[in-house]
């Protein structure tokens, strides 16, 4: 019963990571958010294209209601935020992202109780691709909204390429999250060398003591998510071994 529950479970999550940060652009998310008939329609249609998602990830087709209660807790959700009117606060991502997630346990429990089967193969390729989508964007989302440079009191680098922060976070967690599954973990502690390295002839000024401090703290909670899903992940696919 407990396999049968991790299964859908993670179906479920991997569904909701496709459709919530793959499949939803910068620009889909913010007219979502703006509480208006196009908003609502946005929101319509984003809570719909999980429902189909999740239903097609779980293929128990005869359980009917999986893409209903998909489809209107995720509605529900995005309407509620969306009366909140506050787009970045990391508190009402966070609490977004749990309660999502939350009814999803629910839903996984309900769906193993009444599923009349469901398959446990490649339960350990669903689990690696939730552990690596969850590395992607969602950090990156996670990331931005605690180290806003504005916040920080930093301005905009116009030398900076656009989107090269989030694209090089991108590549750091993917790496470190392969190193602990292939088991490589002194690989890390090389690529934390090498980036110091690029880091260090635009840092060491005096003067760039704040953004210094500012890349470094990014950097570690960069580093310090990667390892610890990836430690999860690791746990989930191959046990204590």
């Amino acid at each position: 019963m407990i396999n049968l529950i991790k299964i859908v479970l993670v179906k479920l999550i991997t569904a909701h990571l496709v459709c919530d940060f793959v499949l939803q652009t910068d620009a889909f998310c913010e007219q979502k958010n703006i509480l208006t008939a196009k908003g609502v329609l946005f929101q319509l249609i984003h809570a719909f294209l999980h429902a189909v998602v999740a239903f097609v990830f779980v293929a128990q087709w005869s359980l009917w209601w999986i893409p209903l209660i998909v489809f209107l807790s995720h509605f529900i959700i995005d309407l509620i935020k969306a009366l909140l009117k506050r787009p970045d606060s990391i508190i009402l991502f966070v609490a977004d992202q749990f309660v999502h997630v939350l009814i999803l346990l629910l839903l996984g429990y309900y769906i193993a109780l009444a599923a009349p089967s469901v398959s446990c193969d490649y339960f350990s390729v669903w689990v690696i691709s939730s552990g690596y989508l969850t590395l992607l964007k969602p950090t990156s989302i996670l990331i931005s909204h605690f180290f806003n440079s504005k916040k920080w009191g930093l301005t905009t680098d116009d030398m900076s390429l656009p989107m090269a922060g989030r694209w090089i976070g991108y590549f750091e967690r993917i790496l470190v999250m392969t190193f602990i599954l292939l088991g490589s973990y002194e690989a890390i502690g090389f690529l934390m060398a090498a980036k110091s390295i690029f880091r260090f002839g635009e840092l060491r000024e005096k003067n760039e003591i704040k953004r210094t401090e500012y890349v470094l703290l990014g950097t570690m909670m960069s580093f310090t998510v990667a390892v610890v899903l990836a430690l999860v992940t690791r746990l989930l696919t191959f046990g204590f071994h």
